[in-house]
This record gives C-alpha cells, sequence and structure tokens, in this order.
C-alpha cells in the first residue's frame, strides 16, 4: 500500500519521484527492516558488551547473529532450550541432543539462550528460576535489541511465549494480546528514566497478529488449540497485583476478588500476565515486530495447583506449537 502511495505521488510531483526511488532502494536492500534503536550515544561506543547475557558485541557475535528473523523469549531456561530444540527438529530437520547441537548457546547465572538457524530462544527469568516480571524482562530486551541491532538483523519478530491467569477463559486457551493495559486499564508500560517517570506506549503489531491467526487456521495440526485474540492485563506482581487470596498477606475477600475479574472483563480483558506490557511497548519504540502469546493455566475457576504436569505440559507446548508453524510459514512458503 506504501508503495502505491508513493507511485502515485511520483506522478504529480518532482518530490514524489525523489520519495519513490528512495523508497525502492531501502526495499532492494532491506534497510528499511533493519533493526536501529533510537540511541545515538550507541554510535559512540568503540566496544559494547551485553553484561546479562554475558555476549560481547563484536564483529565474531554480528556473523553469527546476522540470519536472526525470530526471537522467542519466555520464562525459563529450560522451556526455552525446549523450544529452539522443537523449532530445530520442524524446521530444518536437526535433533538436538547436548547444547554443542545449535549453532549458537550460553547459559549464566542469569539467562540462557539457545540459537539454530534463523531463531533465538532466550529466557528473561534469572538462571536458574530467580527473577520474574518486567525489571528482568527489561533487562533482557534492551540487551537483545542491542544485539540484534550489533548484527544489523532485518525483518526481525520477537514472539513472547509463555503462560498466564485466564479472565473468563476455559484453561488451555491460548490468548494473542491485542493491546496489553496496566492498572488504570491504560496501554501504557511504567519505568523511568534518570530518576523521572517515563510512560511509553504498548502497541501491538496487527501484521503479525493476523499472521498467527492465519497459521492458526490454516494447519489442521493445530485445531485442538482455543484461540483467541484480546486484551491483557500486565500486572507487577504475582499474588495481589494478580488478585489472588493466597499470598503471605491480603485485605481483600473473594468478593472484592469476583468484582475485580468481572471488571476486567467488561473492559475487554482475557487473561493476566506480568510481562507483555514490556514487550510490546519496547519493540514498538525499536521499530522491532512483535506480539505475545500465552495460554491461561488456570483462572478463577480452576487453581493451578489443581493441574496435572501431564496437562500442563500439553498447554504450555501450545504457544510453542502455534509459533512454529508461523515461523516455518514465513522461512519456508
Amino acid at each position: 500500500m506504501t508503495v502505491v502511495i508513493f507511485f502515485l505521488m511520483s506522478i504529480f510531483t518532482a518530490r514524489g519521484v525523489i520519495l519513490c526511488v528512495i523508497l525502492s532502494i531501502r526495499i532492494t536492500f532491506g534497510i528499511m527492516c533493519e533493526v536501529r534503536l533510537p540511541n545515538p550515544h550507541l554510535d559512540q561506543i568503540k566496544s559494547d558488551y551485553t553484561y546479562h547475557l554475558g555476549i560481547p558485541l563484536d564483529q565474531d557475535t554480528a556473523k553469527k547473529f546476522a540470519d536472526v528473523k525470530f526471537v522467542c523469549i519466555g520464562g525459563t531456561p529450560g522451556r526455552m532450550r525446549s523450544t529452539c530444540t522443537l523449532l530445530a527438529r520442524q524446521l530444518y530437520g536437526h535433533d538436538i541432543e547436548r547444547n554443542e547441537d545449535f549453532d549458537f548457546y550460553f547459559e549464566n547465572e542469569r539467562y540462557s539462550g539457545y540459537k539454530k538457524g534463523d531463531v533465538f530462544c532466550v529466557n528473561f527469568h534469572f538462571f536458574p528460576q530467580h527473577g520474574l516480571g518486567l525489571p528482568s524482562l527489561s533487562i533482557m530486551m534492551h540487551e537483545v535489541l542491542k544485539l540484534l541491532r550489533c548484527a544489523r538483523c532485518r525483518d526481525v519478530t520477537i514472539l513472547r511465549l509463555g503462560t498466564c491467569g485466564g479472565v473468563g477463559v476455559p484453561p488451555g486457551t491460548v490468548i494473542i494480546s491485542e493491546e496489553s493495559l496496566d492498572m488504570d486499564l491504560a496501554p501504557l508500560y511504567h519505568t523511568s528514566s534518570f530518576g523521572e517517570h517515563l510512560n511509553l506506549p504498548v502497541k501491538s503489531d496487527i501484521s503479525v497478529i493476523n499472521d498467527l491467526k492465519s497459521v492458526w487456521k490454516e494447519n489442521e495440526c493445530l485445531q485442538d488449540i482455543p484461540l483467541i485474540s484480546a486484551k491483557t492485563y500486565c500486572s507487577d506482581d504475582f499474588y495481589q497485583g494478580q488478585a489472588r487470596l493466597d499470598g503471605s498477606f491480603c485485605d481483600k475477600t473473594e468478593a472484592d476478588r469476583q468484582r475485580f475479574y468481572t471488571k476486567l472483563y467488561e473492559h475487554g480483558v482475557r487473561n493476566i500476565e506480568m510481562e507483555s506490557a514490556g514487550v510490546l511497548a519496547l519493540t514498538y519504540k525499536a521499530g522491532v515486530k512483535a506480539a505475545v502469546v500465552c495460554v491461561a493455566v488456570d483462572s478463577l475457576e480452576i487453581d493451578i495447583n489443581t493441574v496435572s504436569p501431564e496437562q500442563m505440559n500439553q498447554w504450555i507446548e501450545r504457544p510453542i506449537r502455534l509459533a512454529a508453524q508461523l515461523i516455518k510459514s514465513k522461512l519456508f512458503p
């Protein structure tokens, strides 16, 4: 559509001709899609390093990651290793038996990541199981985006895959986040910069959402997965922030919990988790496509502690299976 608009401009104006030529050059050489971050100071840094991922941002790293098209991020190291193992088998026919079978991997006391072909999978919970929510997610996102910039990656899509609490949906339902809302039900990500409050807009990429819906409809192997797209409530806490009554302390009642969930449901919210706002706000600011895809593993009606390990594992695999078909459709159309 953009190309058509510039072509029509070129018919009537000399400026339009110039713009059309520039656009054609950028499309031809991939400049439009290259990851470029809105931080001019990065150009002045001669030697950079991702402190928490532990990956140097140098020429060798750039070569290793230059082909990355998809970054899958999730909570635990084991889940991301399993995700990359599954994708390696489905996309490239490669069986992963040990870490050395990946094209690249790292594991440290904070994070871990695994790369195979065009896909890089990294967890945002501190290794092995410490760190939840937006703070640890933000650190990882900053460094992954810098890594993509260093490698001059083009046309990258970031997929946050994980679990969530359901709001008026059966457990096992996969929810694609159309919006991520704060406690005031506004699509904002709250952080700080130089001691000042910073509220970043949260924007979902509608093209990625539509692509996910399309591969779900077109693939028979995904028809056992109930899928919806809806608003997501992004909490900064697992217990009181998500209206749970089983934390160390709580001065609310079951009736209060019911009223809170009813309020969310009437506002179009269908799930609660703790990272979506950060993912969608930071990728939007960086100009990188992204989507949040989570499966509901508990709700008002069903407590997570009552779900069998076998059933839980089946549910957890659902966003990964959906992501695998999306990636396959893009890499091997």
